[in-house]
Protein backbone atom coordinates (compact mmCIF):
# COMPACT_ATOMS: atom_id res chain seq x y z
CA UNK A 1 0.00 0.00 0.00
CA UNK A 2 1.81 3.24 -0.91
CA UNK A 3 -0.47 6.05 0.17
CA UNK A 4 -4.26 4.60 1.10
CA UNK A 5 -5.80 5.01 4.09
CA UNK A 6 -5.69 1.90 5.86
CA UNK A 7 -8.73 1.44 7.85
CA UNK A 8 -7.88 -0.10 11.48
CA UNK A 9 -8.14 -0.56 14.91
CA UNK A 10 -6.14 1.98 16.91
CA UNK A 11 -4.50 0.90 20.48
CA UNK A 12 -2.73 2.94 22.52
CA UNK A 13 0.81 3.00 22.23
CA UNK A 14 2.20 2.72 18.33
CA UNK A 15 0.46 -0.41 17.92
CA UNK A 16 -1.87 -0.78 14.88
CA UNK A 17 -3.71 -3.60 13.76
CA UNK A 18 -4.16 -4.23 9.98
CA UNK A 19 -6.70 -5.81 8.27
CA UNK A 20 -5.06 -8.63 6.08
CA UNK A 21 -7.43 -7.92 3.17
CA UNK A 22 -6.11 -4.26 2.88
CA UNK A 23 -2.46 -5.65 2.23
CA UNK A 24 -0.98 -5.49 -1.17
CA UNK A 25 -0.01 -9.33 -0.65
CA UNK A 26 -2.34 -10.40 1.72
CA UNK A 27 -1.67 -14.37 0.97
CA UNK A 28 1.81 -13.52 2.94
CA UNK A 29 0.42 -13.20 6.48
CA UNK A 30 -1.52 -15.98 8.46
CA UNK A 31 -4.48 -15.16 10.50
CA UNK A 32 -4.18 -16.20 14.38
CA UNK A 33 -7.97 -15.62 15.29
CA UNK A 34 -10.83 -14.86 13.47
CA UNK A 35 -12.69 -12.30 15.18
CA UNK A 36 -16.64 -10.97 14.83
CA UNK A 37 -17.37 -14.51 13.18
CA UNK A 38 -20.94 -14.19 14.18
CA UNK A 39 -21.55 -12.18 11.51
CA UNK A 40 -19.24 -14.22 8.28
CA UNK A 41 -21.37 -15.69 5.31
CA UNK A 42 -22.23 -18.99 5.77
CA UNK A 43 -20.05 -20.40 2.72
CA UNK A 44 -16.85 -19.08 4.31
CA UNK A 45 -15.37 -22.21 5.95
CA UNK A 46 -12.90 -20.92 8.55
CA UNK A 47 -9.83 -23.11 8.75
CA UNK A 48 -9.52 -25.78 11.61
CA UNK A 49 -7.01 -24.87 14.56
CA UNK A 50 -7.55 -21.30 14.07
CA UNK A 51 -9.31 -19.83 17.04
CA UNK A 52 -12.65 -18.28 16.21
CA UNK A 53 -14.76 -15.70 18.15
CA UNK A 54 -18.54 -14.21 17.07
CA UNK A 55 -17.18 -10.73 18.81
CA UNK A 56 -13.52 -9.46 20.37
CA UNK A 57 -11.98 -11.29 22.61
CA UNK A 58 -9.44 -10.82 25.86
CA UNK A 59 -5.78 -10.43 24.61
CA UNK A 60 -4.69 -11.95 28.01
CA UNK A 61 -6.38 -15.55 27.24
CA UNK A 62 -5.81 -15.94 23.60
CA UNK A 63 -2.38 -14.37 23.02
CA UNK A 64 1.10 -15.89 23.86
CA UNK A 65 3.39 -14.72 27.17
CA UNK A 66 5.50 -13.60 24.03
CA UNK A 67 2.91 -11.45 22.12
CA UNK A 68 1.98 -9.89 25.52
CA UNK A 69 4.91 -8.95 26.22
CA UNK A 70 5.86 -7.37 23.00
CA UNK A 71 2.79 -5.68 23.10
CA UNK A 72 3.71 -4.43 26.14
CA UNK A 73 7.06 -3.16 25.33
CA UNK A 74 5.44 -1.10 21.91
CA UNK A 75 2.65 0.37 24.36
CA UNK A 76 5.86 1.47 26.55
CA UNK A 77 7.81 2.98 23.62
CA UNK A 78 10.46 -0.16 24.08
CA UNK A 79 9.93 -1.82 20.75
Amino acid sequence: MQGDPVPAHREPGDCLFVRAGTLDNPEAVEPDVHIYTRSKLPWLVLPEGVPAFQTGYKIDEVWSPESRERLRRNRAGQA
